[in-house]
């Protein structure tokens, strides 16, 4: 029988309905937390979809783990499973706080006074009853669903570094089984926000770091909030965490970063000034690091006892600071400590009202004493030292007494297997995955504050899982040290190209950097005269002739050596460059075998405007290419548009790279007025003249057809201008020019031809106006790097253009093939020096925020990185 998709959904609407009153019947609070926690996973669902988070990994990995842990909590609920608190705990007081709160919620009374709470966790819980029903079971199911929430922060942090869909989803897997959260996540107590908060945190710290905005400090600063006051010292750790690991390794260029930090840092410092611990949290870290804390923490909160026997009334110790909380202490293990007149920083044991007597146990607590030894330097840095050592990998089996503490071996023996590759995943950050390092920076600052206070493991256990589950992040990159296609730690990368001037002037830098960065750099393009100073950089090249005409003998040729070099070669890594060498290398790559194929679009060869042969032909030459392709780089953001509105690929396949200059080199201040004297008496060029400068090939689709109409309209007007220009000839192109062209315009006395120039910093230091009237571009290099020189621009109205030069305020956007607008926008600046001053002003701050080349090479290789997770 086959049922249309209305009536498949009405069917299991009514299935749903069916069983939700079937338990609703047995089970009035399993019922009605059911239908809670469905109503929770809608509105999961939908925000995943709203925030473009369509991966179905994260999708499966919520489910299972959502799944899991419900069968989990159902589980300890119904069988009361309480191993190692006789049943008593957090749990117990937070469910009791919880009712209070929701039958004052219920009777119009919404006022927390005479009720004692330290955080928010039972308030949150006790709305909760208020609007359901108050019974635990309904709570431990809100902790369920955090619980899966948290597992999806994890997903996204993975693949935040680069990660791989596939990684991100084993290491949810990973922490879904994690013993501890598993446990503990069960119960009716706060851990499950500490590490929701703990996750985002570390999300957004890591997106800051590579990418600053606003809106993410702001939510930054609002899970920070969250955070420390849920669990201060976690909080602190991941603050400070941010604040080292932003200063240190943001993406941002050092003025900017230093700018943002006057702003940052001093908001930072409002979060714990919020919640009422000082600014900066210096209020409460000065009442607890102190000797006299540490010692009470580290030896006499959680001695080590033979049995437990309720005392009548309970002995009390005063803090020598004044207290943050106040709350009785009550231990995973059975024995007790006494009563403490203020909130432990660091184990956070658990509120409850004085225990009913209980049997004596025969066995102990849970607790390793090791003295502080303030008194003896070095003492005291061994003993810390043991202690640091027992809460990362402890506890040992050495250290457990009875048979149910050797249940912590199911945690602890998987975990020195993983933290094995964590410790490789820390190697790989500092090499190469900075952005990664606030895991390790948290996880371990983490630790170095338990190790100061705790000695119990029951405590450590439940404390330390924010820091265990951020380093589990790291295994990926772990693993990825150890890829099968890696050549002495090397990855293997080849950049394709055409002939040999675009990887000398286009790609030089970018290909350095990467060499910089421990990658094995090779190229391979047509032979010319720059080969031998791009070999003196170290990148070996190798030299195949390739055309840029089409010319099916000499392409076919070319491929079949491009095949025979990279299968021999074996590169990891082959990018490929410019139309013919991005679809020959392309074609070659993918039959060859190479595991990871990025192609850069440097301007697509079509316009809308364009006659559907040309359109179609050149669309068809993009699918092919885009099938090759595992990654995609756009030089500009109107061909990302392109690309996937003419469905050549999908929008996974094709990122925004941009294009990128040395803004060091392209500085107008580093150039004197001597200097600039001297160049223009050397290349004969008087005082007196209006330099109008060109950066281009000799081609025809550069515009200069269009250039030389439009001069000589504006020697008519201003005799004394003068044409620069520099570039290269481009005779085996069919619409090259020829530099005699200019004497049919009437305009060659006017004109100086330099030809191609490796001085192109200091020939743009004698322009007063740049004009570049291209018919196609990528985003026009020659454009940033004049408006690097704080020139004003001249160019037509094109896709790639118009992205380099905000119309009017950097320069001035002109028809295409408009040989009289092109000459009226150029005599308008002649005629207003003052104007164009300062559109050259503003175009450098533009290419200083949005075009720095060290932007570009960020993304370049975090897309490299991801693929390397994925496929190596």
């Amino acid at each position: 029988m086959n049922f249309s998709g209305l009536e498949k959904k009405l069917i299991w609407l009514i299935l749903f309905i069916t069983g939700f009153g079937v338990i609703y019947f047995f089970d009035k609070a399993l019922g009605i937390g059911i239908l809670f926690i469905v109503f929770l996973n809608l509105i999961t669902f939908f925000i995943f979809i709203k925030a473009g988070l369509n991966d179905k990994e994260l999708f499966y990995l919520f489910l299972i783990a959502f799944l899991f842990h419900l069968g989990v909590a159902l589980f300890v609920y119904y069988a009361n499973f309480q191993p190692f608190s006789n049943g008593y705990g957090d749990h117990i007081l937070y469910h009791d706080l919880a009712k209070q709160i929701a039958q004052r919620v219920l009777n119009g009374n919404f006022s927390l006074q005479g009720i004692d709470i330290s955080h928010y966790y039972p308030v949150i819980i006790g709305y909760i009853y208020a609007f359901t029903l108050p019974n635990m079971l309904i709570g431990q199911l809100f902790n369920v669903w955090i619980f899966a929430v948290s597992i999806i922060f994890l997903y996204l942090i993975v693949r935040e570094i680069s990660g791989s869909k596939k990684w991100a989803f084993l290491i949810g897997l990973a922490a879904t089984v994690y013993p501890s959260y598993i446990f503990y996540g069960s119960l009716l107590i706060r851990e499950v926000f500490v590490i929701l908060l703990s996750l985002a945190g570390l999300l957004y710290a890591i997106k800051l770091i590579k990418s600053f905005s606003w809106r993410d400090f702001l939510f930054f600063f609002v899970v920070l909030t969250g955070l420390i006051h849920f669990r201060f010292y976690i909080g602190y750790v991941l603050l400070f965490t941010f604040i080292l690991c932003w200063l240190a390794f943001s993406k941002l260029n050092l003025k900017d970063r230093l700018a943002y930090a006057l702003i940052v840092i001093p908001i930072l410092g409002l979060s714990p000034w919020l919640l009422g611990q000082g600014y900066y949290g210096i209020a409460t870290i000065k009442g607890f690091i102190t000797p006299q804390q540490v010692v009470l923490y580290r030896e006499r909160v959680y001695p080590p006892s033979v049995a437990y026997t309720p005392p009548v009334q309970p002995e009390i110790l005063t803090l020598s600071e004044p207290p943050i909380e106040q709350k009785n202490l009550i231990l995973p293990e059975p024995s007790k400590p006494p009563l403490i007149q203020s909130e432990l920083p660091i184990s956070q044991p658990e509120i409850q009202e004085t225990a009913p007597p209980v049997q004596a146990d025969t066995s102990s607590g849970f607790s390793i004493i090791v003295k502080t030894e303030f008194g003896h330097p070095l003492k005291f840095l061994e003993n810390y030292l043991k202690a640091f050592i027992f809460v990362v990998l402890g506890p040992f089996p050495f250290q457990m007494r009875y048979a149910r503490h050797f249940i912590a071996l199911i945690e602890t023996l998987p975990w020195y297997f993983l933290f094995f590759f964590i410790i490789q995943g820390i190697i790989a950050s500092v090499r190469r995955y900075r952005h990664a390092l606030p895991l390790a920076v948290f996880g371990f600052g983490v630790f170095i504050v338990l190790a100061l206070f705790i000695n119990n493991f029951g405590v450590v256990t439940r404390i330390r899982m924010p820091a265990f589950l951020s380093l589990l992040c790291l295994i990926p990159l772990g693993f990825a040290r150890y890829g099968r296609k890696f050549k002495d730690g090397k990855i293997r990368v080849c950049h394709a190209t055409t002939v040999d001037s675009s990887i000398r002037f286009l790609l030089l830098n970018q290909i350095k950097n990467l060499q910089k960065n421990g990658y094995e750099m090779s190229a391979v393009c047509s032979d010319g005269k720059w080969i031998k100073e791009i070999e003196s950089q170290g990148i070996k090249v190798k030299t195949i002739k390739m055309t840029r005409k089409i010319s099916p003998f000499s392409d076919l040729v070319a491929l079949f050596r491009l095949i025979i070099f990279f299968k021999k070669e074996k590169f990891d890594i082959v990018h490929v460059h410019t139309p013919k060498a991005g679809f020959l290398a392309q074609l070659g790559a993918k039959m060859a075998g190479a595991p990871i194929i990025v192609n850069t679009i440097h301007g697509l060869y079509f316009q809308e405007s364009d006659h559907w042969p040309k359109k179609v032909f050149f669309i068809l030459t993009e699918k092919i290419q885009a099938f090759c392709s595992d990654l995609i780089f756009s030089v500009n953001k109107e061909d990302v548009g392109t690309m996937i509105k003419e469905k050549i690929c999908g929008p996974d396949l094709i990122k925004y790279s941009g294009d990128g200059i040395n803004l060091e080199r392209f500085n107008p201040e580093i150039f004197s007025q001597e200097f600039i004297k001297n160049k223009k008496e050397k290349l004969g060029i008087g005082s007196s003249k209006k330099v109008i400068g060109i950066v281009a090939r000799l081609v025809e689709e550069k515009g200069y057809l269009d250039l030389f109409a439009a001069f000589k309209i504006i020697i008519g007007r201003f005799p004394e201008s003068l044409l620069l220009i520099a570039g290269p000839l481009e005779q085996q192109k069919k619409d090259a020019i020829n530099i005699d062209a200019a004497k049919e315009y009437g305009i060659e006395k006017s004109i100086l031809f330099l030809g191609e120039r490796t001085d192109i910093v200091d020939i743009y230091s004698l322009m007063d106006i740049f004009v570049l009237p291209s018919h196609r571009e990528g985003i026009g290099l020659s454009i940033l790097e004049a408006s690097a020189m704080k020139m004003p621009v001249v160019a037509t109205d094109i896709r790639g253009c118009r992205e380099a030069v905000d119309d009017n305020r950097t320069g001035i956007l002109v028809p295409v093939k408009n040989p009289q607008k092109l000459a009226d926008a150029i005599i308008y600046l002649l005629e207003n020096p003052e104007i164009g001053k300062k559109m050259g002003s503003v175009g450098r701050e533009k290419v200083e925020k949005q075009f720095d080349e060290k932007l570009v090479f960020s993304r370049m290789e975090e897309g490299y990185k991801k693929l390397i997770n994925e496929k190596l």
